[in-house]
């Protein structure tokens, strides 16, 4: 299967050794409403964000590529696995932005929603699944809104104090009056 890549906003690169599945997927919403005969109207449309799933294996020593061979010089990393671990655990944790390539297309704006790092036997490598999720940042922008002159129907509403509504008066008590004088003194 074509190789696959990952380059996090930073420029870091985690470059997968073997993939062995890709998943693509596109989904929509169609809204369905009830109307009186018991039939449903669909009458809107939303498009969800893209989902990729990647499985591979990031190799405890490195694949052997061409230059390898033709040089005899293989650099053998005995950590290279925990690296990519940390940081595929730190680009979560984080909620880093990504672009994901793979042989059908390049994702641009996702980030990993979830991973799975299964562990068999004695093995070192890392085999692992990658769900990544395509995401639209925006940024708040603040504006200022023009004072409107209100319409001279709505000045003298807008004028008027309370909204206390109707209230009944109560009489006082004189009792109660002399009670509450006699405590405070």
């Amino acid at each position: 299967m074509a190789g696959c890549w990952v380059v996090f906003e930073n420029g870091d690169q985690f470059i997968i050794d073997a993939t062995t599945s890709q998943g693509h997927e596109r989904s929509t919403n169609v809204t369905d409403h009830p109307i009186e005969d018991g039939s449903s109207i669909a009458d809107h449309v939303t498009v969800d964000p893209e989902t990729v799933s990647l499985t591979g294996v990031y190799a405890f020593a490195p694949i052997r590529t061409p230059f390898d061979l033709l040089t005899g010089i293989t650099l053998l990393e005995t950590d290279r696995h925990k690296r990519a671990f940390e940081r595929i655990d730190q680009a979560i944790a984080d909620a880093e932005v990504c672009t994901v390539h793979t042989g059908l297309k390049i994702y641009e704006s996702m980030v990993i929603t979830g991973g799975s790092f299964p562990r068999e036997g004695s093995s070192f490598d890392l085999k692992f699944t990658l769900t990544f999720k395509h995401v639209e940042t925006v940024e708040a922008k603040s504006v200022m809104v023009p004072k409107i002159a209100l319409p001279a129907i709505i000045k003298p509403l807008a004028a008027r104090k309370g909204g206390k509504g109707r209230r009944s008066k109560k009489k006082k008590s004189a009792k109660g009056l002399a009670a509450l004088t006699s405590i405070l003194g």
